[in-house]
């Protein structure tokens, strides 16, 4: 096909203005906060983006029209999940194109896709991800056409710390977590949490594994020398926890973010505001530790937790779109070749 001559490893050639590419990016969870100002994000976004394909260049593809680069995609290999899944996984990190229709764009991002089979053939990926921003219209029908298949959504939400914080009940305190007393009770809170995620959606992957990626996730956490994990307790027992993670872009954006990962409830208190009280006691605490924005983000089939973040007042900021590939290459590739 005469396109994909025009497709280049970003290892082996000099690309044009890539740079010039990526700043006209509009999408991403920093790119859409108004709220942030225009070109600290965009210069911020931009600098990330380029880092990414500076680290993983010979995973890195650009599509060219004429001189100018008009496409990206960034193509990973998750060790996390290839160490957890037993086979090699995955990850569209970014796919970024520009064109002068919408039309043009979706056939960027299926010449970019169909590239990137021949390093998931290469490396024997058997297993993709990808999360896009929601607002990438032709991105998402791109990687419908191609064969991956819709997921989830999820969305970044954001509270402002400068504001007045919601009011926190006398008999609810905060402490510290101490591995070796609760992680078995966060483990045990952590069960069902999971249940509107990815992987329980996925029909290619059981029950069981999906349960082992999600423990494993909240033990690499609690190992973790970044993340920070508090408890909610009463007079009597420990009700919640949250864990969470300091990003302090005051440099880069002039401000630090709390960046809330996930939040456990004991099943037999919810219901009864314990939730709410968590979020409050974390904004407090998180105030008190010079943050001044607190990020979380979610999966909006998890209605619960989404109604929660409304109450306590956290403002929805931007989307993104997960989808997943299980690979036979050679059908994948037929699929996109006639999406061409």
């Amino acid at each position: 096909m005469k396109r994909k001559s025009l497709i280049y490893n970003l290892l082996h050639k000099p690309v044009p203005d890539l740079e010039g590419l990526v700043k006209k990016y509009q999408y991403g969870r920093y790119n859409e906060d108004f709220s942030l100002d225009k070109q600290r994000r965009m210069l911020y976004s931009t600098e990330a983006i380029l880092k990414d394909c500076e680290k993983a260049k010979a995973s890195t593809y650009v599509i060219l029209s004429g001189k100018k680069c008009s496409g990206l995609i960034c193509l990973q290999k998750s060790a996390w999940d290839t160490e957890l899944m037993g086979f090699n996984v995955g990850i569209v990190k970014h796919l970024i194109v520009e064109g002068a229709s919408f039309d043009r764009k979706v056939k960027i991002c299926l010449d970019l896709l169909y590239a990137a089979y021949d390093w998931f053939e290469k490396e024997n990926i058997r297993f993709v991800f990808v999360k896009i921003p929601a607002r990438d219209l032709s991105a998402v029908n791109a990687l419908c056409r191609s064969g991956y298949v819709y997921m989830e959504n999820w969305i970044h939400n954001s509270f402002d710390l400068t504001m007045p914080l919601p009011g926190l009940n006398k008999k609810y305190s905060l402490r510290t977590f101490n591995a070796k007393k609760d992680l078995e009770c966060l483990l045990n809170f952590s069960k069902d949490a999971f249940v509107t995620q990815r992987y329980h959606a996925d029909p290619y992957l059981s029950n069981t594994l999906a349960e082992k990626v999600y423990s494993k996730w909240i033990l690499t956490s609690a190992n973790s020398k970044s993340d920070r994990i508090v408890a909610l307790n009463d007079s009597s027992k420990t009700l919640g926890f949250l864990i969470y993670t300091h990003k302090d872009l005051s440099r880069q954006l002039g401000f630090k973010f709390s960046r809330w990962k996930f939040a456990a409830i004991d099943r037999s208190e919810r219901g009864k505001g314990v939730g709410r009280q968590l979020f409050t006691a974390a904004l407090k605490l998180n105030l008190k530790e010079g943050c001044h924005i607190a990020d979380s983000g979610l999966s909006m089939n998890n209605i619960h937790s989404l109604n929660l973040h409304n109450q306590v007042g956290f403002k929805v900021i931007s989307g993104i779109v997960v989808f997943h590939l299980w690979i036979q290459a050679k059908a994948v590739k037929r699929i996109v070749s006639k999406s061409l």
